[in-house]
């Protein structure tokens, strides 16, 4: 198989798998309820484990973009904002309670 038509079966394949993706981002919010431009709008992995962006799966195998797909919810983007914020906070008030600030001042 010659590189140029390898270049151009990805090309389709990313063009074809965008369109799809931005046909999907057509629905509402999941926390506001609002609809938006497919750009202002985003797949949050909320289940399993992330193993690349949405993104980054455009130009694959349409499988594997809907086993990503499966793991997330649509919001956008400004939920997504505040949902990133509130893991943040969850997450360092999390590990705040395992981090010993007097012990560790000692161990320098």
């Amino acid at each position: 198989m010659c590189i140029a038509y390898l270049a151009v079966e990805v090309s389709v394949i990313r063009v074809a798998n965008k369109l799809y993706v931005d046909s999907l981002k057509a629905e509402p919010c999941t926390d506001c309820g609002q609809y938006f431009a497919s750009d202002a709008m985003d797949f949050d992995h909320v289940r399993g484990v992330k193993v690349a962006n949405i993104s980054d799966l455009i130009q694959g195998p349409r499988a594997l973009l809907d086993a990503e797909l499966l793991k997330c919810e649509l919001v956008c983007a400004s939920c997504h904002r505040q949902r990133e914020l509130h893991r943040r906070l969850e997450g360092h008030v999390e590990s705040a309670g395992a981090f010993d600030v007097d012990a560790d001042l000692l161990d320098f």
